[in-house]
């Protein structure tokens, strides 16, 4: 790796506890698919290659972070080192000569050759690809890492895309907007307060002996993870209402009926999940206008009492998630530290994200030349279970897991127990948790009934004696009797 010429650095900065985590897991394998960000966009209209170009090297100019390198050899600690130029690296593929059906192909191809182009953190991790597909028909294929910036930067930088397009489109002027920078984030999260914050995590944990696995860690991994998803969707207004009629949040009522869940599949009153938190603190102003990675990934504790209700349950997550907004920010290596549990295991292996992405008018409304007509994404974590929650005109839970732990059967098993669970506590809040079916009427039949429907036909013309000769003249190999670990 040739040395960096001074000359050409902006800045070096350090890294945030969230972007140390996801360096230590690229260090791992550094050709695995997790944290590889892949934002797919349909643009409709006539796109102009020359304007396109432009609107990205304006928004590269504009956000640091799609200006920013790693280093971690040869350092005391890992560096963020900002440049103060750097190319737009996009490609260019032509479709629009092919037969439909060879066009989807030959997308899909383009898409899957992108995701085996690891990134080398050495190097800026940022590029884009545009496919014409017809002359007023486009996909931009945006590819990052994910120790740049966050779902919500995605957003700000389509947004600052859309609006640099349209300036370049119509002889504009593009002004860069004047913003604060992810520097003055990282300079308060090294300096947080860790006597408050161990203090806090120690309260939060006080009596938590040991974290029961919905997944098995014994199962050995091949060498390439394979992700099964199953979605559900909920009706966006039965749940708002529920959750303003009872003073809590959505993400309380998610949160809880994701605990509970858990509580009943692994036969625990107490248990911890991962929760992805956007880190976007109201104290920081001008937070929401930075491109960046601010999300952290933290525990949630969820505990059951004797006789306790789903409502209240859920009031006390609701609880929980207020209390711990101003320490938000802790590192997930210190608070494994303050829980006081096994070093060597992870303190969960399920984690639930809210997706933000804030596509907002600026960006799906056609007021100029182009416009973004739906999108897809590609992400993978770490853990072995994601749920992610997105909140359109409907909310969408998806269950992500790794094939090889958990199964395709049983993800689509737990995202009934989630449905199941949600339309009790809906329906009846002040039952108690105990008492909530985790299963539906159907599984309950295919338990009790279809599984012991072992009836069979039974020759009562011939003596058990015979009918075992007759077994042992069919198969004289198979085993007959077992006892005390010996077989016959």
């Amino acid at each position: 790796m040739a040395k960096l010429d001074r000359q050409h650095v902006e800045d070096i900065v350090g890294l945030t506890p969230m972007q140390e985590g996801i360096l230590f897991h690229y260090l791992k394998d550094p050709l695995s698919d997790e944290y590889f960000e892949q934002l797919c966009l349909e643009i409709s209209g006539k796109v102009n290659e020359a304007h396109f170009a432009e609107a990205w090297e304006s928004v590269i100019q504009t956000n640091e972070m799609l200006r920013t390198l790693f280093r971690w050899e040869n350092v005391k600690a890992p560096v963020q080192i900002i440049l103060k130029q750097h190319p737009l690296q996009l490609e260019l593929h032509s479709l629009q000569d092919r037969e439909e059906d060879d066009k989807r192909l030959q997308l899909n191809d383009i898409k899957t050759k992108d995701r085996e182009k690891k990134f080398d953190l050495r190097k800026v991790p940022f590029r884009i690809a545009l496919c014409r597909l017809e002359e007023e028909k486009h996909e931009m294929i945006i590819s990052s890492h994910h120790i740049l910036f966050d779902g919500w930067s995605s957003g700000l930088l389509l947004k600052q895309f859309m609006e640099a397009y349209r300036g370049f489109s119509r002889s504009e002027n593009v002004v860069r907007p004047n913003k604060k920078r992810y520097k003055d984030f990282v300079k308060i999260i090294q300096n947080q307060d860790k006597e408050q914050q161990k203090r806090f995590w120690q309260g939060v944990f006080e009596g938590f002996d040991s974290q029961t696995r919905l997944t098995s860690e014994i199962i050995k991994r091949p060498e390439e993870r394979r992700d099964v998803h199953h979605r559900i969707r909920f009706s966006k207004d039965e749940l708002e209402r529920f959750a303003r009629q009872n003073e809590v949040t959505l993400a309380s009522l998610i949160y809880g009926v994701w605990g509970i869940v858990l509580q009943k599949n692994v036969n625990e009153d107490d248990i911890v999940f991962g929760t992805t938190v956007s880190g976007r603190s109201a104290w920081f102003q001008g937070i929401e206008e930075i491109v960046g990675l601010f999300i952290n990934t933290i525990p949630l504790r969820v505990t059951r009492t004797p006789d306790e209700s789903a409502i209240d349950l859920i009031r006390k997550v609701h609880g929980s998630l207020q209390s711990r907004d101003e320490h938000e920010h802790t590192p997930l290596a210190d608070i494994k530290r303050y829980s006081g549990l096994d070093g060597q295991a992870e303190l969960f292996d399920t984690i639930v994200v809210f997706e933000n992405y804030p596509l907002d008018r600026t960006v799906t409304s056609k007021q100029g030349e182009i416009a973004f007509s739906s999108y897809s994404a590609f992400e993978m974590t770490n853990y072995d279970l994601t749920i992610s929650v997105t909140i359109d005109d409907g909310i969408e839970v998806c269950f992500s897991c790794n094939e090889q732990v958990l199964g395709s059967s049983s993800v689509i098993r737990l995202a009934e127990h989630f449905a199941a669970i949600m339309k009790a506590v809906i329906r009846t809040p002040g039952k108690r948790v105990d008492q909530i079916e985790i299963i539906s009427a159907e599984e309950k039949k295919r338990i009790l009934y279809d599984f012991n429907n072992t009836r069979t036909a039974f020759p009562d013309h011939a003596a058990v004696s015979r009918l075992f000769e007759r077994q042992a003249v069919r198969t004289p190999d198979h085993t007959a009797v077992v006892c005390d670990g010996r077989t016959v």
